[in-house]
């Protein structure tokens, strides 16, 4: 009789630290988030969810997995996972899948902004899409041969992405439809496609109106040829902000004899890169450019309006009308 009370009394106690083990790593919701790859095992997942503090037991959690069946269930991907939550609650979360995120990217975005915005959403890890270098995708996809980075393909649109899907997989993504959207379009074997990538992403930052957009895409094309800078003010936010526009402050004297290849005040000619991921009509506006008597221009802070000039005196009429200078 001993015995058995004994038996009964160990297994109880048993029973309870199971029961313990299984539960939440907290009492309070905090959210982690976890990594899976793909070829991860069951005992690289456990090790992972305990140092993050998302298990009270690795050993329970590889237990319950092996004998609940999601072991071989278990899915790659990113996952926001709360500590308070039990050890079946995490292992259901993991054969579902991993979340998914809609994500907008809007146009004349950068890839700083890019890759900033998919960082905070979960899906990589910051400055992962930003450092990726073009070499690595060139051979998919051959117009990179001569970027500098992926700015300016990375194409303006709605997007879903899996939970930290890998920086690579991200680019292929916008590379694919960069190449379906712009198909028709733009040919990607032309000599003259990487300057017209340019040039949109110029227009992109510079003009909202196609109309305004052809213009100054004209006087682009006239100033390269009567060998005058550029001058073109989001070329210098580019370098000063470090190719992140959101929230760039207002551009200093001193920042327009910054020496960079993309400052298109010291520089003759267009940029190195793009310095923004144009849309489809600062495409078209950059391939189709008007054609004007025009070589300045300038926008009116308070109505956003833009206004052309021939000559450098008429430029600088309007720059004390509008500008105050």
């Amino acid at each position: 009789m001993r015995d058995r009370r004994l038996f009964f009394l160990a297994a109880a106690i048993l029973l309870f630290f199971i029961l313990v083990s299984l539960l939440g790593a907290q009492t309070e919701s905090r959210l982690s988030f976890l990594v899976i790859s793909s070829g991860d095992s069951l005992h690289e997942i456990a090790s992972r969810l305990k140092d993050q503090g998302l298990i009270r037991s690795r050993l329970m959690f590889e237990i319950y997995a092996n004998l609940s069946g999601a072991d071989s269930k278990i899915k790659s991907g990113g996952y926001f996972l709360d500590a308070a939550s039990t050890t079946p609650e995490v292992a259901r979360v993991l054969r579902s899948g991993p979340e998914t995120r809609e994500i907008l990217i809007v146009e004349g975005a950068t890839l700083g902004e890019i890759d900033a915005k998919l960082a905070e959403a979960g899906i990589i890890a910051s400055d992962s899409l930003r450092l990726l270098s073009p070499s690595d995708l060139v051979g998919e996809f051959p117009f990179l041969r001569q970027a500098v980075s992926l700015e300016g393909f990375l194409f303006p649109d709605t997007y879903r992405f899996l939970m930290g899907t890998p920086p690579r997989e991200v680019a292929r993504i916008f590379l694919s439809n960069f190449v379906r959207r712009t198909k028709g379009l733009v040919s990607t074997s032309s000599p003259k496609f990487y300057s017209t990538i340019i040039k949109a992403s110029l227009l992109e930052k510079e003009a909202i109106r196609f109309k305004d957009r052809a213009l100054i895409a004209g006087i682009i094309d006239a100033r390269i040829a009567a060998r005058i800078p550029l001058q073109i003010d989001a070329t210098v936010a580019y370098i000063r902000c470090a190719g992140v526009f959101a929230s760039c402050p207002a551009l200093r004297r001193s920042d327009y004899t910054t020496k960079s290849p993309f400052n298109t005040y010291t520089v003759l000619g267009l940029p190195p890169g793009p310095i923004a991921n144009p849309g489809l009509e600062a495409i078209r506006a950059a391939l189709n450019p008007a054609r004007s008597g025009f070589f300045y221009y300038l926008s009116d802070p308070k109505t956003a309006k833009i206004f052309f000039s021939e000559t450098f005196d008429e430029h600088n009429q309007k720059r004390a009308l509008y500008l105050g200078l």
